[in-house]
């Protein structure tokens, strides 16, 4: 029987080092399942910025405490203090099987959080229809380029260009790679100068992530450009 149970917090033993990544640079883990042959750890901290999730020897760690049972009263109650401090509650607290109805997840670092079960969570297939123009070939949304960061060399900017990209799939994950688009009004709102009006084809939405805590924004791997918006 193992000395761990999921949800335990743990960090790496001296032993831990023949690991590439779980050792004892990682301060903080979470057991997420509980195998025949050891433990599956997600990084949550760790001194050079490592994460992931593996199968380890449960022997080479130490347990330093489990995850809070999620307390909506007492998130609630953060949340009306700072934003900051009700994120820092969530990274740190058990979701399987919360409320999470009407909380405000902008910024939140979920990427650790068991979400199994959870209520409230933002439906992707509802945002995209209220934030959205349907056609009869996709979804329109709308993007600017070489604003923040510099457009890859392949796409072209151009009328009927295609333009794809490795997108992050994970929902946790506010920001990450992939072709980056908003509705129009999001993107006035943010500044950028020249917006695009670009097409998702209905084939290419599994390619479409839709992050629980967005602002505005979701990623696609595939998107044409159609034209540039005054």
């Amino acid at each position: 029987m193992s000395k761990f149970e999921v949800g335990d917090l743990v960090k790496g033993l001296p032993e831990s080092n023949k690991y590439g990544i779980t050792n004892e640079n990682m301060t903080k883990g979470v057991v997420r399942e509980v195998t025949a042959n050891g433990i599956v750890v997600k990084v949550l901290e760790h001194k050079c910025g490592e994460n992931g999730k593996f199968e380890v020897d449960p022997d080479v760690f130490e347990k330093i405490g489990h995850l809070e049972p999620f307390d909506r009263e007492k998130f609630l109650e953060l949340l009306k203090e700072s934003k900051a401090k009700a994120a820092e509650y969530l990274s740190g607290a058990d979701l399987s099987g919360a409320d999470l109805s009407g909380a405000d997840l902008r910024r939140a670092d979920l990427s650790g959080a068991d979400l199994s079960g959870s209520q409230g969570l933002l439906d992707a297939i509802n945002y995209m229809e209220a934030n959205f123009e349907r056609t009869d070939d996709g979804y329109i949304v709308y993007k600017s380029f070489n604003e923040n960061y510099s457009a890859p060399e392949a796409w072209k900017i151009e009328p009927r260009s295609i333009i794809e990209e490795t997108v992050n799939c994970d929902r946790t994950t506010e920001c990450g790679c992939g072709i980056n688009v908003a509705p129009l009004e999001w993107v006035r709102r943010n500044g950028c100068k020249q917006p695009y009006k670009l097409l998702i084809r209905w084939e290419w939405l599994p390619g479409v992530v839709v992050p629980y805590n967005t602002d505005g924004k979701i990623r696609c791997s595939k998107a044409q450009i159609l034209e540039a918006v005054e």
